[in-house]
C-alpha cells in the first residue's frame, strides 16, 4: 500500500509540475490552490478489471469542467449520458481529455473548458485513461461515433481546437476522445479520476529573483509565502527569467519583485517593492 501511495504521489507531483509550467508560460494570473487525490473503490475496481486493461496503454490526462460538476464525476465516474452537454464533439462522440492543462483552461487564446464559479474558482480533473486501440485523426468528424475497432481518437490541434497545420499554427496541443460505453448510467471503465486541481485568479504576483532561491532558508520562506494564498509567487534564479515573467504577466496582474540585491537592488515594479 505504501508503495502504491508513493507512486500515486509521484503522479500527482508530475501533473502539478505540468500545471505550474503551463501557468508560468502564459499571461494568466491563475494560481493553484489545492490538489486532492481521490479514490472511489467501485470505479477503481471497474477500471482494473476492464478486459483490455494494460498499463502501457494508460495515460495521465487532464479534463476541464465546471467546479460544480466535480463531486458527480469523482463519485460516479464519466457517464455517457452527459456527453454533448457542451457541444457534439468535434472529433467524435466521447469523453474529451488533453495532456495540456493550458489548453483545457484556454490560457493560449482558445475556449476555456473550465469556467469559474461564483467564488472565482476553476477546476481540472487528472485521470488515468486507458486509451486501448487508439486512432490518430486529422480532421473533424463532429458527433460521429468512434469506429467499432477503435477505443479512442487522438488529434493534434491549435489553440482554437482546429486541426493543427504545420507552418501555419505556432502552438500545438492535443485532444483525446474516449469511446463511451453503451449504458449511459454507468461509469466508463476506461477512465479513472485520480486528482482534483482547484485554481483561482489572483491579481497580485510576487516574482522572487535570487540565484539561491532553492536553498533551505529561501525554500522555507517561499513555502510560507505560497501558503498565504493571497498572491501567486514565482521563483527565478536570473534577471532574464524575471523579466520574461514580468513581460508575460504585466497586462493582467499587479507585480511585486523580491530580489537579493545586486543590479536590481531597490528596483520596484508597479509602484511597490517587497522586501
Amino acid at each position: 500500500m505504501n508503495q502504491h501511495n508513493d507512486w500515486l504521489k509521484g503522479e500527482k507531483d508530475f501533473m502539478n509540475k505540468q500545471l505550474k509550467d503551463a501557468l508560468w508560460n502564459s499571461a494568466t494570473n491563475l494560481m493553484p490552490l489545492k490538489t486532492y487525490i481521490v479514490h472511489e473503490p467501485n470505479i477503481f475496481k471497474n477500471f482494473l478489471s476492464k478486459n483490455s486493461f494494460s498499463m502501457d496503454k494508460v495515460k495521465l490526462l487532464f479534463h476541464a469542467t465546471k467546479i460544480q460538476n466535480i463531486d458527480s464525476i469523482v463519485g460516479s465516474g464519466f457517464k455517457s449520458k452527459f456527453i454533448g452537454a457542451l457541444d457534439a464533439g468535434w472529433y467524435g462522440r466521447g469523453h474529451y481529455f488533453s495532456s495540456y492543462p493550458e489548453y483545457c483552461l484556454g490560457l493560449q487564446g482558445g475556449f476555456a473548458y473550465s469556467q469559474a464559479n461564483d467564488s472565482g474558482l476553476y477546476a481540472l480533473i487528472g485521470a488515468h485513461v486507458n486509451l486501448g486501440n487508439i486512432n490518430q485523426i486529422y480532421q473533424q468528424c463532429t458527433g460521429a461515433p468512434l469506429p467499432s475497432d477503435v477505443d479512442s481518437h487522438y488529434v493534434e490541434v491549435n489553440s482554437g481546437g482546429q486541426p493543427f497545420t504545420e507552418n501555419v499554427d505556432t502552438l500545438k496541443f492535443d485532444e483525446y476522445v474516449i469511446k463511451p460505453i453503451n449504458n449511459p448510467d454507468l461509469p466508463n471503465d476506461s477512465i479513472l479520476p485520480r486528482f482534483i486541481f482547484i485554481l483561482k485568479e489572483i491579481p497580485k504576483i510576487i516574482i522572487w529573483r535570487d540565484p539561491k532561491i532553492g536553498n533551505d532558508q529561501n525554500s522555507k520562506v517561499y513555502q510560507e509565502l505560497e501558503a498565504k494564498g493571497n498572491f501567486s509567487i514565482y521563483g527565478t534564479t536570473t534577471s532574464d527569467q524575471a523579466l520574461d515573467l514580468i513581460t508575460r504577466k504585466k497586462d493582467k496582474s499587479k507585480i511585486y519583485v523580491i530580489t537579493n540585491g545586486g543590479k536590481w537592488k531597490g528596483v520596484c515594479y508597479c509602484g511597490e517593492t517587497v522586501n
